[in-house]
């Protein structure tokens, strides 16, 4: 699976992860969210499981601190979909700068409320 990060790169905003498992839950009910023990816990709050039907759609792990998300994706779609649901949280980036970047391919400055075709459109996949 491909590898993109959301992150903060400027201001206070931070993920909270029931925040984020709650607006993916809601997109995709049978997601689950596994928290994390032992020393793994100083890295990471846990990680979403994105499942569409049976199939395993996205992993989207919440870094410790909140300032950044960690998303495996099986297509740009699935990509875009994720990002666009990340994108309706409330007070999404709230006043802050927080981009995508599919390690220095792209960068894509994200904005409360973005579409999935949005997204696709910055990242220059086909539509």
């Amino acid at each position: 699976m491909p590898n993109s990060v959301v992150a903060v790169a400027d201001g206070d905003f931070r993920f909270d992860p029931s925040a984020v498992f709650d607006v993916v839950g809601a997109t995709w009910p049978r997601s689950t969210f596994a928290g994390v023990s032992g020393r793994l816990s100083e890295l990471s709050a846990g990680q979403i499981t994105v499942l569409e039907g049976e199939e395993l759609a996205a992993l989207v792990e919440v870094d410790v601190a909140g300032e950044a998300l960690d998303i495996d994706w099986r297509t740009p779609e699935t990509l875009a979909q994720v990002v666009s649901v990340i994108t309706s949280l409330p007070d999404f980036a709230g006043g802050s700068t927080v981009v995508l970047t599919d390690w220095a391919d792209t960068l894509v400055e994200l904005h409360p409320g973005m579409t999935a075709r949005d997204l696709l459109a910055a990242r220059g996949d086909v539509l």
